[in-house]
């Protein structure tokens, strides 16, 4: 996959006015919330925020009919292929099949949950690094080294999958406030040109994009909780490219799809 900066934008925070179909009880409470929102919309300052480009090429140059339609070829928050891919692809398969089962957001949750324990035992994107590359600003990257991963995530944004932050905070930042129990190894990489990241920044607005690696999916809960500090960061560039050759599953900003072999450019 290749990536290329498209656009700035202005970016603020907002939250849904959708008080009317509540109960009164509850009603007052919203209001309250949106007023508060309203507010801090007002006091915001404007910054600047990357969009990057994305298109998927297959290696055979033609699309099977069975395959999935890529959703978009803009990447705002984040992409990923993988175990947390495989887990959102069986979300959406269900959802389109029994829409009835998904009518609230304690149920999307359980679901969550429940393919997420699924996808864990069967390990369906287990030894990653045989199947696919990754190259980030020209210099391909080391997976087979360290911890087998069973995903790959590019991040625009620093929360994603319901507040995780995957790329952790500034190492420094870290440090001065609760003592680690252990050391983070995940924050440092010898897979990226030899560049130490422990003290990478995350910015939204800095045209460049973060690459972390996902170990399971025990891997993601246990940074979702804080018992780890992120995932394990591969490189911070301003170009990717990924190949496959074999078919992953995939997903920009929360829409998946299945995906053959395939050189995203």
């Amino acid at each position: 996959m290749i990536l290329q900066g498209a656009y700035a934008g202005a970016v603020v925070t907002k939250e849904k006015q959708c008080t009317k179909c509540l109960r009164s009880d509850y009603r007052k409470k919203f209001a309250t919330r949106n007023l508060n929102g309203s507010q801090k919309i007002e006091k915001a300052t404007q910054v600047m925020m990357d969009r990057w480009q994305i298109e998927v090429l297959d290696q055979k140059d033609e699309k099977k009919p069975n395959q999935d339609s890529i959703p978009y070829n803009i990447i705002n928050n984040y992409f990923s292929v993988g175990v947390d891919a495989a887990i959102c692809v069986k979300f959406h398969m269900e959802r389109e099949k029994n829409p009835e089962k998904f009518n609230s957001r304690m149920k999307n949750k359980l679901w969550y949950f429940e393919y997420a324990t699924t996808e864990q035992f069967a390990a369906s994107c287990k030894n990653l690094h045989e199947d696919l590359e990754i190259i980030c600003d020209g210099t391909p990257l080391d997976l087979a080294h360290g911890p087998s991963l069973q995903g790959v995530a590019l991040l625009n944004i620093p929360f994603t999958h319901g507040g995780s932050n995957l790329w952790g905070e500034h190492h420094t930042r870290h440090r001065l406030g609760k003592r680690k129990k252990r050391p983070d190894k995940e924050l440092s990489t010898s897979s990226f040109n030899s560049v130490d990241l422990t003290a990478a920044i995350q910015d939204i607005g800095d045209n460049l994009i973060e690459v972390i690696g996902l170990e399971n999916c025990l891997h993601m809960g246990q940074v979702k909780t804080g018992l780890r500090h992120s995932g394990r960061r591969l490189a911070q560039c301003s170009s990717v490219t990924i190949i496959t050759g074999k078919r992953f599953p995939m997903q920009i900003d929360g829409e998946p799809w299945m995906q053959g072999p395939c050189t995203v450019s």
